[in-house]
């Protein structure tokens, strides 16, 4: 495995992959395959309900994962490939589609006749990324046109972000206006997906659950997911006198970190689908993740617990400001209990239903099927 990594991490191993990736162009393109990807190997994401929708409308797909994790997939007619390995170049090499959440290594080059989905995996950003970041180095913005000019098809979950893929992704293909399809369970009755979700989580039924997800720092530094989780659950106890549990949820990219928080919390982030969790919650507290907006299309109660609010700023900067968010921000756990104990529900609520109309979401819970459907007929199957 370790050589695995360094192949595909060192300047001659990529080198090296370049050369493999176009010399499998020596095979012909398997007009029946499909491969999925998502965050460097994560089973999750828009690609996941795609591809559980897919299956649903034809058995005749080879569909295939990249996956970092040795996942089993056969019981659900998917083959898995590991992530980092030859046998992936190859598959990405010979499928048809490709469907993909994040950005493609620079080394991954599209054939003439292949197609590929940019679903990207965030809906709304609160914070600015790609080209909306003053000084994004440059090795990021060569991956990001790279993989822009090679995409036939990105996703859009709604108006504001169809007008950032404009702005700072540099691209200027087709978008489908369809809404994102990891959201589309958003949009129906999910009261039994979420007793059947607290009991994955080995949860109470009857508990309140506490969901913190923080997003991650580009020095990948954790000192600032300082809350107090006692502080929380005892103010929330003091609204809601249940028994309330606390779950975290680090960002894709630090599920290898351990933070220092309270005994009486679950870590819960190597469960691969975040919009089950927001389903799961009761109340969700973060920073500036893109999961608060997928929260408040749930929704469900969004606290803001920001301490570094003005470092962040620096570094990234914000889409959005605070104020007009429907959510109430602290930048410490004082302000964040004062936040719970004082907060009012009606006003929230009203204010979270403007602000959703105000970013013109396109979701109607038939995502997943909009792209499948695109996907089956770019495949040379029964239609």
């Amino acid at each position: 495995m370790r050589n695995r990594s360094n192949l595909f991490n060192s300047d001659l191993g990529i080198a090296i992959i370049s050369f493999l990736m176009y010399l499998f162009r020596i095979f012909p393109i398997n007009s029946q395959k499909v491969v999925f990807t998502s965050f460097y190997g994560k089973y999750a994401d828009n690609p996941l309900a795609i591809s559980k929708k897919l299956r649903e409308l034809s058995s005749d797909i080879d569909i295939v994962w990249l996956l970092k994790d040795r996942t089993d997939l056969k019981s659900e007619g998917i083959r898995s490939v590991p992530y980092h390995s030859i046998r992936a170049i190859y598959e990405l090499a010979t499928a048809k589609v490709w469907v993909d959440s994040h950005r493609k290594p620079l080394w991954v080059k599209k054939r003439n006749s292949q197609y590929y989905i940019q679903t990207w995996h965030g809906g709304i950003a609160m914070k600015k990324i790609e080209g909306g970041v003053d000084g994004w180095p440059i090795n990021k913005i060569k991956k990001s046109m790279m993989d822009s000019k090679m995409a036939d098809l990105f996703i859009s979950g709604c108006e504001w972000r169809t007008k950032n893929y404009r702005d700072c992704f540099w691209y200027d293909g087709e978008v489908l206006k369809s809404g994102q399809p990891k959201a589309d369970v958003f949009y129906r009755d999910f009261r039994k997906l979420k007793e059947q979700i607290k009991k994955e989580l080995r949860v109470p039924v009857s508990s309140r659950i506490i969901l913190y997800a923080p997003t991650f720092r580009d020095d990948y530094r954790t000192d600032d997911y300082s809350i107090d989780v006692n502080r929380v659950i005892s103010s929330l106890r003091h609204r809601v006198p249940m028994d309330w549990v606390f779950l975290v949820r680090l960002h894709p990219i630090l599920t290898y970190r351990n933070i220092d928080l309270d005994s009486k919390v679950i870590n819960v982030s190597d469960y691969s689908d975040m919009n089950k969790l927001i389903i799961a919650c009761d109340v969700l507290i973060s920073d500036y993740s893109s999961c608060i907006f997928d929260a408040y299309l749930a929704k469900k109660v969004v606290f803001l617990f920001a301490p570094d609010m003005d470092r962040y700023q620096e570094e990234r900067g914000f889409n959005f400001k605070f104020e007009d968010l429907p959510s109430p921000v602290a930048i410490s756990n004082q302000e964040l209990s004062n936040n719970i104990l004082f907060f009012d529900y009606a006003k929230y609520s009203n204010a979270r239903e403007e602000f959703i109309k105000k970013l013109g979401y396109y979701g109607n819970g038939n995502a997943s099927n909009e792209v499948s459907k695109i996907i089956i007929n770019k495949l040379d199957i029964e239609k």
